[in-house]
């Protein structure tokens, strides 16, 4: 019995020991910002996003490592749906769930915005409050399968439902546009003294767009782009990109982060309905010598009623 004991115990700080290696492995590979929030759909960084265009849209993004990778690689799935009301404000609900090793994170987020512009110069601010959990996956085939019977795990997925929340703000003028915000209060406050990492405690972004070719001709832009994210144990990433559209036909995006990673990809717009945006990330850990985890794919879709 004495020596059963002594088993279980250690098969216990065996799965604690793995379940941190594989976090810290997996999660770090997923530490850079998703383009999609870049180029494609800003509320996914920003509340204050929310219903900007007329009509209402709805998009989803799924980001995973490239193919041929190892079991328990960075799975990230978001879905918003965000419409106009009237003509100054804007409402949205957002799903990101996140499955990196052993560890998944959901958020459900409502979001509201309000136009305060003045003059030429478009400002709106947005806050938004919902609900995110934490919970050790079970069975999901990573190294040491996880045991829904197992009381540390049964300790941990029994923690209750957070309270979490955004706030952002966005100011476009003379073809320039800034954004902040910290997309995550419920983030930062899980996560306050530990050492943990995959978390962002606040963003920004500005951008400029530059006409090539008038509109008649359906118009060729270039638009440059510098983005930050500050994140919790590790270093923060400062992100520079761009993005051609070509004519509403096609674009182009390219992001450099300051880890050496960068990312390209390809969107293919039809008549302002519907898109679809393919992008790569290289995948160099980040300042991390854990392993070589390769690079990340991801899908986005947006359709507009």
């Amino acid at each position: 019995m004495i020596m059963q004991n002594r088993i279980v115990k250690m098969s216990r700080y065996t799965l604690l020991l793995l379940f941190f290696i594989v976090a810290v492995q997996t999660i770090s590979a997923q530490i850079n910002p998703s383009p999609s929030q870049y180029f494609y759909n800003k509320l996914f960084q920003n509340v204050a996003a929310t219903g900007m265009e007329k009509g209402a849209r709805i998009d989803g993004s799924f980001r995973n490592m490239t193919p041929n990778t190892f079991v328990g690689s960075p799975v990230n799935t978001m879905v918003s749906l965000q419409g106009a009301v009237g003509t100054k404000s804007g409402l949205g609900i957002q799903f990101q769930n996140e499955r990196a090793g052993l560890l998944g994170k959901s958020r459900l987020i409502g979001s509201y915005a309000i136009d305060l512009s003045q003059g030429d110069t478009r400002i709106r601010l947005g806050v938004g409050i919902g609900m995110m959990m934490t919970r050790i996956v079970t069975g999901n085939g990573v190294v040491l399968r996880g045991d829904a019977n197992d009381p540390m795990i049964a300790v941990f997925n029994s923690a209750k439902v957070r309270i979490d929340g955004s706030v952002g703000g966005l100011i476009e003028t003379k073809g320039w546009e800034i954004l902040a915000s910290i997309p995550s209060l419920g983030m930062i406050q899980e996560f306050r003294g530990f050492n943990a990492i995959d978390y962002t405690l606040a963003n920004a972004m500005v951008s400029r767009k530059i006409s090539i070719s008038s509109d008649d001709d359906g118009g060729i832009s270039f638009q440059p782009m510098l983005g930050y994210s500050m994140l919790g144990g590790v270093k923060d990433v400062l992100d520079l990109g761009a993005k051609l559209n070509y004519r509403n036909q096609l674009q182009f995006m390219a992001l450099y982060h300051s880890n050496n990673e960068v990312a390209f990809g390809v969107g293919i717009p039809f008549k302002d309905k519907l898109a679809f945006n393919f992008t790569y990330n290289t995948g160099k850990v980040y300042n991390k010598n854990y392993m070589n985890v390769g690079g990340t794919i991801e899908a986005h879709v947006m359709y507009r009623f």
